[in-house]
């Protein structure tokens, strides 16, 4: 199956692209919605994943622009069309009504999720990985805290373990720059920026955890959010209150991911 992925976040990339491509499917990655209409003038896909926050034109826009492409050129198929969006459910419901999209996934999803689509949409074929052993649910590591649950880690990835050391390492790298974008946006007091980075920090994490900094993530978000915001400082405890979740989950995650490969250095 030849998919379409239409997201300017790092880890929803990662994520999509490694399950995808498992299954021996091939994907297309663009990070706006002007790009992904310029890639479907030039060639044809059979499913289109189209994230609903994105910079330049967002998926709203580029899912609407997709369907009146396709009335234009009459000999041109219905792709199929999954809007994928941590918030908007309203808006997500009413295009699907009016036959924009064929479905939404919410973000943070879960692997199986995901899968579920790919065999809904597109012949199944049998996944090229290698099985990894699963500790068992409910050993708490250490370094863990009362928000990080190994159980939920481990439902959120099930049969696929694997995936669970990629979304750490992808977590690991983006973390700090995230939380500098944050602290940057406070100290500037620009509330657009912080915004945004709020939300990059928010999604980053609920592959992880959708508790913890994930909430405190949120919060800022939903400050952020509001044409009157003024609240700095109740921003600069919630981002310091951010950075010490971030080092815990941090810790618990590496103690996962240890026990899950013992060699792993």
């Amino acid at each position: 199956m030849n998919i379409l992925l239409a997201d300017d976040h790092e880890v929803n990339q990662k994520i999509v692209v490694d399950i995808a491509e498992s299954f021996g499917h091939s994907v297309t990655v663009v990070e706006d919605g002007n790009a992904a209409l310029t890639c479907l003038q030039r060639q044809s896909f059979d499913l289109i994943l189209m994230d609903y926050q994105m910079p330049m034109m967002d998926g709203n826009q580029a899912a609407s622009a997709v369907r009146v492409m396709e009335k234009d050129n009459e000999n041109e198929s219905r792709t199929v069309i999954i809007a994928m969006s941590a918030g908007e459910f309203k808006q997500l419901e009413e295009q699907f009504e009016a036959g924009v999209v064929d479905g939404f996934l919410p973000k943070p999803f879960q692997t199986k999720e995901l899968i579920d689509l790919f065999r809904r949409f597109g012949p199944g074929q049998e996944r090229k990985t290698t099985h990894t052993e699963l500790p068992k649910q409910g050993d708490e590591s250490k370094g863990s805290t009362w928000w990080f649950s190994q159980e939920e880690v481990l439902s959120r990835y099930e049969d696929y373990p694997d995936m669970i050391e990629r979304a750490f390492q992808s977590f690991i790298q983006n973390y700090p720059r995230f939380v500098e974008e944050i602290q940057g946006a406070i100290h500037a007091e620009n509330r657009y920026d912080l915004l945004r980075a709020a939300h990059n920090v928010k999604t980053s994490i609920g592959y992880l955890t959708t508790q913890g900094p994930y909430d405190t993530a949120k919060k800022l978000e939903v400050l952020a959010d509001n044409d009157r915001f003024e609240d700095w400082e109740t921003s600069r405890v919630l981002c310091r209150e951010l950075e010490e979740q971030l080092t815990l989950l941090h810790t618990g995650f590496e103690g996962l991911v240890s026990e899950m490969n013992p060699q792993r250095v």
